[in-house]
């Protein structure tokens, strides 16, 4: 392979710390989501699946969550969350909508799917409705809510992530958080998320030798 200095420039002057131009490794932790994804049911309304990457700062968990969204996009929609989204159901539900409906054909769908699922518990904005009527059945579709440094979470503050693991939001959803070493134990304290899954919590170590 032919010396590239262009490539080589633009990677010494890499400047983004949550990003980075290739990933290198991490194999193992990328099967993690993948088998997240595989995980999902077919029938809305399943609880959500949780993937909790954490570890030391600086160890790529930022960088692997960029990664996932560029290259695990094909047919989810990634929803970020902060929060205040995850403050109620209602707040969840409507932060999906709003970045679904951003997403084009994909997330129409979603909408609509999760809007005829969840009729009787949320009320949800003419728009949704609009769509709800106007746009055929698709296929079942998956979205992935993440949120980075989730370390920050109260206990006191999160009933969307208690739903979210209780019975799920009417989409087969898969729910992505990085944090600090000590995050699990944070969503732990939760009331409703005690019994996280055994494999729901990945260690970001160091890369291995060969990586």
């Amino acid at each position: 392979m032919a010396f590239n200095r262009q490539k080589t420039d633009e990677l010494s002057t890499h400047r983004d710390r949550d990003s980075t131009p290739f990933l290198a490794g991490r194999a193992d932790k990328i099967d993690q989501f993948d088998r997240a994804l595989t995980e999902l049911g077919s029938q809305p309304g399943e609880q959500a699946v949780f993937r909790i990457y954490q570890g030391a700062p600086g160890c790529g968990k930022t960088a692997l969550l960029h990664h996932l969204r560029e290259n695990r996009a094909d047919g989810v929609v990634f929803v970020g969350v902060q929060e205040r989204h995850l403050s109620s159901e209602t707040a969840l539900m409507e932060r999906v909508r709003q970045v679904a409906i951003e997403e084009g054909p994909i997330g129409k769908r979603i909408v609509a799917r999760a809007v005829r699922t969840l009729r009787a518990r949320f009320r949800v904005g003419e728009t949704a409705e609009v769509l709800t009527d106007a746009i055929a059945d698709g296929a079942a579709d998956r979205i992935v809510l993440y949120m980075d440094e989730a370390q920050s979470v109260d206990p006191s503050e999160r009933p969307g992530l208690a739903a979210l693991h209780r019975d799920g939001i009417g989409i087969p959803t898969v729910c992505l958080f990085t944090g600090l070493g000590h995050t699990a134990n944070r969503f732990r304290q939760i009331e409703g998320l005690s019994r996280l899954a055994a494999n729901a919590i990945v260690n970001m170590g160091a890369m291995a030798e060969q990586e």
